[in-house]
């Protein structure tokens, strides 16, 4: 278990040790995941909300019926098996007997929402290989049509790769696909380096001399505008799925983030405009140092003009950036 756990670019995961490094807010950690459960589903009467996606089976004794989800966490598809109970230590707890039915709603993920608007995917429902109808109501989608065992009901929730700024600063970047947050693979170079914090702490150490932002050669506004094309997938069988970013003069490749192990990763980037795209870096930089002394000549003609220091005429103001 880890117990920092920083978001920027460069850094390393640092985990507790199982007799001088097991700290306190770890152990609550691990408690919260037993957690996860109690929002798999919501019920009332016979009307069952679906709030996680994940493999799972739910015993409904009530009406001896058992459901099975399977979920494919790359695809997006996923498919709920209604069937009778067949555990006789379930059935031990059914009461009256109620209708065998269900209507069934589904929480709709932000993710799919995005994707199915930035994409041409939709989102889908089909009982028994026949699409359905839904409602929508303040994102839960809710099926027109009731569930009974021996159905077996198939849902896609499309997925995208998505790009986040944060609120004070658009272009500090991270990205999704789905709903997983992406790392950047950033090698291994003193990959097991820790440093000091707090009493028996030992906190990630950052790699300075990884990629520590991302640089394209256009406005990054109209970069980001279709952020969807701007991957390609890699074939490879350690991770879930690896994809590389184009368009950046850094070549990344991202994967789930919580995968991520053996090596130093990034998550968030700043974003930046190198200003030629056919330049060096060294000629970037003597354009960058020449804006710099065109500056600084003009603030000396300005203060030798007779004015008091940072006294200008309206139209002299110089405003410049270095990316």
């Amino acid at each position: 278990m880890m117990y920092f756990q920083p978001m920027g670019a460069g850094y390393n995961k640092i985990y507790n040790r199982p007799y001088d490094n097991f700290w306190c807010c770890t152990g609550t950690g691990v408690e919260s995941f037993t957690k996860l459960a109690d929002g798999f589903y919501y019920q009332r009467d016979n009307h069952l909300l679906v709030s996680q996606y994940f493999n799972n089976i739910l015993y409904l004794p009530a009406y001896n019926l058992e459901l099975r989800m399977s979920f494919d966490r790359k695809s997006g598809k996923g498919s709920i098996r209604a069937d009778e109970i067949t555990d006789r230590e379930q059935k031990k707890d059914k009461s009256e007997k109620k209708p065998e039915f269900l209507k069934l709603s589904f929480r709709l993920p932000a993710y799919a929402l995005a994707a199915s608007v930035h994409t041409k995917d939709r989102i889908t429902f089909r009982l028994n290989g026949q699409e359905q109808e839904v409602s929508n109501h303040e994102g839960t989608y809710t099926l027109q049509a009731f569930v009974k065992a021996g159905d077996c009901l198939d849902f896609y929730f499309p997925q995208t790769f998505e790009a986040h700024g944060t609120e004070d600063n658009r272009h500090y970047i991270a990205f999704t696909y789905g709903p997983y947050v992406m790392g950047a693979l950033l090698g291994e170079r003193r990959l097991w380096e820790d440093r000091p914090d707090g009493i028996l702490v030992r906190a990630a150490t950052r790699d300075e001399e990884t990629v520590q932002h991302l640089t394209v050669a256009e406005d990054p506004e109209r970069w980001l505008e279709n952020i969807a094309a701007k991957w390609t997938w890699q074939e490879q069988d350690e991770y879930l799925w690896a994809a590389t970013l184009t368009g950046t003069k850094e070549k990344l490749t991202f994967v789930p983030y919580y995968e991520i192990y053996k090596q130093r990763y990034g998550i968030y980037f700043p974003l930046t405009r190198f200003i030629c795209q056919e330049k060096t870096d060294k000629e970037n930089l003597g354009e960058a140092v020449a804006e710099v002394g065109r500056h600084v000549k003009r603030m000396d003609i300005l203060k030798d003009d007779g004015r008091t220091e940072g006294e200008h005429p309206p139209d002299t103001h110089t405003y410049w950036n270095i990316m």
